[in-house]
């Protein structure tokens, strides 16, 4: 697997030459049903968070792969490092499906349906945190470093950059930290244009970055 724990392609953030942000049809659940497939298939054959496998896809793989293709490309991953299924297998199923051989393989459960649904509408209760570290106003400087547990969830763009607190949104269980390390803080952090990509053409906007607490620091601090 392509080393997760370093910058990857997937933080493309404030990264030049990747084109406008295409916005048409987001609005909708799915574009195609095979996506409701893929999105049911991550649920059920993981049983753990899929960002470290879709981070760790060459970055050839996930430029080219549409959004749910890098959910199944994770899953493939996933389960081949089980030893739930061999690759060779993988690779006879689809030139069967395709020769029509063999049939998509369909199954209609109530109690399925009924564990799928609750695991889509279930609310995560997660602790009371003590007093946050920042009051809304603070300015705090995004720590340079990146964590090298997990998934990365602080953009590239605004490592080293100072920002003002606006919100103190509550807890979280950052993706990024050991297994079993307590909730944290968020914070939204807002930053001027200019304190991240300098002076432009277009006139200076307001960025809003959320943020847990291990990534900040006081400004006033390295």
């Amino acid at each position: 697997m392509y080393d997760a724990y370093v910058d990857g392609v997937h933080d493309l953030g404030g990264v030049a030459g990747f084109g406008p942000v295409r916005t048409a049809g987001s609005d909708e659940v799915a574009s195609e049903d095979w996506e409701l497939r893929a999105h049911a298939l991550a649920l059920q054959a993981a049983g753990e968070s899929l960002r470290p496998w879709i981070e760790g896809l060459p970055p050839e793989t996930y430029l080219a792969a549409p959004y749910f293709a890098r959910w199944l490309l994770a899953i493939e991953e996933l389960l081949f490092r089980r030893g739930a299924i061999h690759p060779d297998e993988l690779v006879r199923y689809r030139d069967e499906i395709a020769r029509g051989v063999r049939v998509v393989p369909r199954a209609e459960s109530a109690e399925l349906t009924a564990l799928m649904s609750e695991l889509m509408s279930a609310e995560q209760r997660l602790p009371r945190l003590a007093e946050a570290r920042f009051a809304v106003g603070d300015r705090v400087c995004v720590r340079r470093e990146r964590s090298s547990e997990g998934v990365n969830r602080c953009p590239r763009y605004v490592r080293g950059a100072v920002g003002l607190v606006e919100r103190i949104c509550g807890p979280e269980l950052p993706l990024d930290r050991p297994k079993g390390a307590s909730a944290e803080t968020v914070y939204t952090v807002a930053f001027r244009s200019t304190e991240l990509w300098g002076t432009g053409e277009e006139p200076a906007f307001t960025v809003h970055v959320d943020l847990t607490e291990h990534y900040l620091t006081g400004a006033d601090h390295d």
